[in-house]
């Protein structure tokens, strides 16, 4: 078979693929300095956690009977009813300086510093949150079901517990 280009010179063929190499070289080092191959699985990893949680497509599902959880432990009515009350004060506790904490981050941001108020920000958000690890574990004894936060988080009445 007869080849219908034209002929050229080993020496333009060789000089094309190494500038060809050379700048595709420089690109693709460039491109992993900026945004490295670790770096891209770390944001797929943490897209997929987000997307998890925030998913509208989670089924409850139950954990334990709550009944088969008390006894294994042994836990009296008594300690859960002491259990109960504590969670409800604790929560609404939480909640309470939660919303100080955050009104106080929202002057301190006006008047000092966006970092200080942010600083504060975030320490507000972690105590409302863990008011409501306090509420929604209220729940859990007082409507004897033990479920998973994700479907805690679905459910209204997780969050303030009275």
């Amino acid at each position: 078979m007869v080849s219908t280009k034209p002929p050229s010179t080993p020496s333009t063929e060789a000089k094309k693929g190494r500038f060809r190499g050379w700048l595709g070289g420089i690109a693709r080092q460039q491109r992993e300095m900026a945004y490295p191959a670790h770096v891209a699985e770390l944001n797929r990893d943490v897209f997929r956690a987000y997307k998890g949680i925030f998913s509208p497509s989670v089924t409850p599902k139950r954990v334990d009977l709550f009944a088969d959880a008390v006894a294994r432990q042994g836990l009296s009515e008594e300690f859960l009813a002491n259990q109960l009350e504590r969670l409800k004060n604790l929560q609404i506790v939480m909640y309470c300086m939660g919303v100080v904490i955050l009104v106080y981050s929202v002057w301190l941001a006006a008047t000092s510093s966006l970092f200080f108020g942010a600083g504060a920000a975030v320490w507000g958000l972690g105590i409302v949150i863990r008011g409501y690890i306090y509420a929604y574990r209220a729940w859990q004894i007082q409507n004897r079901d033990l479920i998973r936060l994700q479907d805690a988080l679905l459910i209204k009445s997780t969050y303030l517990v009275l």
